[in-house]
């Protein structure tokens, strides 16, 4: 906890430099959260089939999804995506695609285990 699944076009993918981006979306996690730094896992999806509205030579999409333990506010989670976002929109350079940005946080199943 918390899980961090960023998933991406291919034409956007080559442009991220993951390792930067993903210390601080952790730094900022273990800040807000607050949750223990070594605690994250993060993991990137890149999608080669995709489809963009209908803007098939331009468009690009990131989409990042956090997995938190239950208990944060709604407000939290609301402060931290839109700073999430900020930080992609400011860190990614979108060289001149179309590029469609989300960030979703989600609580993780009261089910959830970890070893």
């Amino acid at each position: 906890m918390p899980h961090l699944i960023l998933e991406c076009s291919n034409n956007i993918a080559s442009t991220i430099d993951f390792k930067p981006l993903f210390q601080t979306l952790h730094q900022l996690l273990a800040d807000k959260l607050p949750t223990q730094i070594t605690s994250c896992k993060s993991r990137v999806v890149i999608h080669d089939h995709y489809f963009i509205g209908n803007d098939f030579e331009h468009g690009a999409f990131i989409h990042l999804t956090i997995k938190i333990l239950p208990g944060r506010t709604n407000e939290l989670k609301s402060e931290l995506a839109k700073q999430i976002l900020d930080i992609i929109n400011t860190n990614i350079s979108q060289h001149h695609l179309n590029t469609a940005t989300s960030v979703e946080i989600l609580d993780l199943s009261p089910q959830y285990f970890k070893k």
